[in-house]
């Protein structure tokens, strides 16, 4: 019986080195690939060679997302009125005379279209192991979420910009931005520990 013991507690130790091994080598990946995705992206203009002639076409559409998910969630929980037109909300008051008054623009921009982090996202997908259609699968709902995220980040900006202007840049530039990053590490680890099967480690 001592012997068998021995026996599986080699096994298992066994086991936890390969799987931090390889857990390592995941986290060296992303850590690379994270720096290399970004200096390529600002230094090749990514969207151009990837999208070819239907980059516009593509920002415009996630443009329209966001815009689009956050005026309504402005709409809804918002007091403070607002127009909103060609992806920016106009957000003012109403003088004694009723007359508007607008007092701040919150402008929704390409760069606030999350295309960036969902291609960020594919890419650490394609590092990560298991088979290929569930990594898409994966990647297909960790999007969702990406752009839910998004959406949920821009009407944040807008109440804070309506509440308390003063801290808009250090939110946008300090919060909402690492945010989709933080969500993007969360859903690679969730996939790392709980969606890919310890057979799998070995592929």
């Amino acid at each position: 019986m001592k012997f068998i013991e021995e026996i599986k507690t080699y096994y298992q130790n066994t086991i936890k080195i390969e799987q931090n091994r390889f857990l390592f080598r995941d986290v060296v990946l992303l850590f690379i690939a994270t720096i290399v995705f970004h200096i390529l992206y600002w230094a090749t203009n990514m969207g151009d060679w990837i999208f070819g002639p239907f980059t516009k076409e593509v920002y415009d559409f996630f443009t329209y997302l966001a815009y689009k998910g956050s005026e309504f969630l402005c709409k809804t929980f918002l007091t403070q009125p607002f127009d909103s037109h060609d992806s920016s909300f106009f957000f003012y008051f109403l003088d004694n005379f009723n007359e508007k008054i607008y007092s701040s623009v919150l402008c929704i921009v390409p760069d606030c279209s999350g295309v960036k982090q969902l291609l960020q996202w594919l890419l650490v997908m394609l590092l990560c192991r298991g088979k290929f259609y569930k990594r898409m699968l994966y990647w297909f709902c960790g999007s969702i979420i990406i752009i839910c995220v998004n959406i949920i980040r821009i009407f944040v900006l807008a109440y804070i910009i309506t509440h308390n202007a003063n801290l808009f840049d250090v939110v946008h530039d300090w919060v909402a931005r690492p945010l989709i990053y933080i969500i993007i590490f969360v859903m690679w680890w969730a996939w790392l520990k709980l969606f890919l099967k310890r057979k799998n480690i070995k592929q």
